[in-house]
């Protein structure tokens, strides 16, 4: 008989579970990159101001150095500190990037050890493990809180994209954050993100069909060899009778019905179901299914 594969919309379970775990390691990288990139925001300025998520890279502005945010906020907004200025521009400046930093972190890090259960769930759908619902709270909860902090970041920064980040938006009261390379991605991440959440709910609803099927004894398989039944103990080891009248479409499962033998009613195997001859009475084969019969005599 021929292997069985579970198939899920045509195609075989464990390349689908292999094409999403290549997808979040592609996630995870992206998110990586977002974390460490050196290019997340700069400034439009006289004086040239570049940092990374979470320190200074480079830096013309008075009293702002190639530091972390948070050193820099506990000197600029320090109020025996030379470099306090009297509307607290600059403190208001560094506090958001520290502030917006430290909450992007930290949702991003528990996104991340979202992704790593996710793909860890993953491996088990290769093995056959059923874990489905668990899948699901991880990729959304993943996606959820790359949103959290993605968003959360924009809003404590009002950091602005580019077509809206010129020269003339500066003002002496504020400085005008832009966002670089690692917003892009974050943003990038946001559109493709749902993209393949749906896609793996949809493809995980499959799944689970397909494995409630298997349950009752109803697999969606793909066979690879046709056996046609030519004896009774072909039948009685439950092999499924091949109609050459039904099309079976390439690729598309087929649900094998059970086969009874013998089959019930008048249609039995017995070789004498009138009962047994006589001595001496002549037999006939019958065509029918009945099996040998002898002719009716009158007493």
């Amino acid at each position: 008989m021929g292997i069985l594969k579970l198939k899920v919309y045509g195609v075989d379970h464990k390349l689908l579970w292999t094409v999403f775990f290549i997808l979040q390691a592609l996630l995870f990288s992206c998110i990586i990159g977002t974390l460490g990139t050196q290019q997340w925001v700069e400034t439009k300025t006289t004086y040239s101001f570049e940092g990374s998520l979470v320190a200074v890279t480079d830096s013309e502005i008075y009293c702002i150095k190639e530091s972390s945010y948070t050193d820099l906020k506990d000197d600029i907004c320090d109020d025996n500190s030379e470099c306090t200025d009297t509307n607290n521009v600059l403190c208001d400046f560094i506090t958001d990037l520290n502030s917006g930093a430290a909450v992007y972190i930290l949702f991003e890090v528990i996104s991340l050890i979202c992704i790593v259960v996710w793909a860890i769930i993953l491996v088990c759908f290769i093995f056959s493990v059923n874990c489905f619902w668990l899948s699901f709270c991880c990729s959304s909860s993943a996606c959820l809180l790359h949103y959290i902090a993605f968003l959360s970041w924009v809003g404590l920064t009002s950091a602005r994209f580019n077509g809206k980040c010129k020269n003339s938006d500066q003002s002496e009261n504020e400085i005008v954050i832009c966002a670089s390379d690692g917003p892009n991605l974050s943003l990038f991440l946001m559109i493709i993100f749902p993209i393949i959440l749906i896609a793996f709910i949809i493809v995980g609803r499959g799944a689970i069909y397909a494995r409630r099927l298997e349950a009752i004894g109803i697999p969606a398989v793909e066979t690879t060899q046709i056996v046609h039944i030519s004896s009774p103990i072909q039948a009685q080891q439950g092999f499924t009778p091949y109609n050459p009248q039904v099309a079976y479409p390439a690729g598309q499962p087929i649900y094998p019905q059970p086969y009874q033998y013998p089959p019930p009613g008048p249609q039995s195997y017995s070789a004498y179901p009138n009962g047994p001859p006589a001595i001496g009475q002549p037999q006939y084969y019958n065509s029918q299914p009945q099996g040998y019969s002898y002719p009716i005599t009158k007493q």
